[in-house]
């Protein structure tokens, strides 16, 4: 972790940690990685820094390099192409001397706020509004119409909800959730003590009958509400929860004026029915040339010939 610091003020946080990551068959060669602490978990990372972006990002970047013993390469993922730190980043790593790699990693929706919800609503396609309209008409006739209920605190009892969803959705589908390991579990649980001090959470809910059937799991920082985790009881899956669940969530982001809304990583296609915009994360890269480097070049390039074939 990397504080850059003038007097008493902090101007800037890198949030560094350098861990072992497998890189030649499940783990035969490890090398010293230098990434963001939330590598692998989170869908934005970046450096913190308040002024001075030039001054402080060379700082950062001068200790990395000065301390390139301890780490084999450096690997910065899920940068968006937004950040004001974008280019400064591709701009310092370049000057440590190594061969530089920066790969589009995934696309990230987001619909900017503005205005009255049902202008916006009623701009959207005419097949997404029709099947919100007719799943939402099912739910009802179903005698099943569900309760929408938004939360700003979690406790233990609404996280076990959660993962009760959740896991009973991997049994039958094989689905993968973070609420299911249990370091991430209690990461979460953690953090949620945090979030709920300052009311960063909004859990949207939806119940049917008093049981919970479907969620989305958002944070607010900044005017910007994110979109971290969502999951549906799959008994329901028929109604497309996640898509009538949107509807409310987004109106009520709309009359809070909240500026954005951010879909985090991944283009799938339920997002962009809700928007056209999209920004970009990369991944920034640099190696050492040591043994190690070379075997996982060497084998990368192997694997990658087999794989053509």
């Amino acid at each position: 972790m990397l504080v850059a610091q003038e007097g008493e003020e902090i101007l800037g946080v890198a949030p560094l940690m350098i861990h072992k990551r497998p890189a030649v068959l499940r783990g035969l060669v490890k090398l010293n990685t230098l990434c963001f602490i939330g590598y692998g978990f989170t869908d934005h990372s970046d450096f913190i820094i308040s002024r001075d972006r030039d001054r402080v990002m060379r700082a950062f970047f001068g200790c990395i390099f000065e301390n390139s013993h301890l780490w084999d390469e450096v690997l910065l993922t899920q940068i968006p192409d937004s950040s004001p730190n974008f280019e400064l980043v591709k701009s310092e790593i370049q000057k440590g001397g190594y061969e530089v790699t920066t790969d589009v990693l995934i696309k990230c929706p987001y619909i900017e706020i503005e205005g009255d919800f049902e202008a916006y609503y009623n701009r959207l396609g005419k097949n997404l509004k029709h099947d919100v309209a007719k799943k939402s008409r099912r739910l009802t006739e179903q005698g099943l119409e569900p309760d929408f209920e938004v939360a700003t605190r979690i406790d233990e009892k609404i996280l076990e909800e959660l993962r009760g969803l959740n896991r009973k959705r991997a049994e039958a589908t094989g689905h993968r959730s973070f609420f299911l390991r249990k370091d991430r579990y209690n990461f979460v649980s953690e953090l949620a003590r945090v979030f709920n001090e300052n009311q960063s959470w909004l859990l949207f809910l939806f119940r049917a009958k008093g049981n919970l059937i479907a969620y989305r799991l958002c944070f607010a920082y900044n005017n910007v509400v994110y979109d971290w985790n969502t999951s549906y009881d799959l008994d329901y899956s028929q109604y497309s929860l996640g898509k009538i669940l949107l509807r409310p969530v987004l109106a009520y982001c709309f009359e809070k004026r909240y500026g954005v809304f951010d879909f985090m990583a991944g283009d799938e296609d339920y997002k962009l029915k809700w928007t056209e915009k999209v920004r970009t994360h990369y991944r920034i890269g640099v190696r050492r040339k040591n043994l190690k480097t070379r075997v996982v070049r060497l084998y990368s390039g192997l694997k990658s010939r087999v794989l053509q074939k």
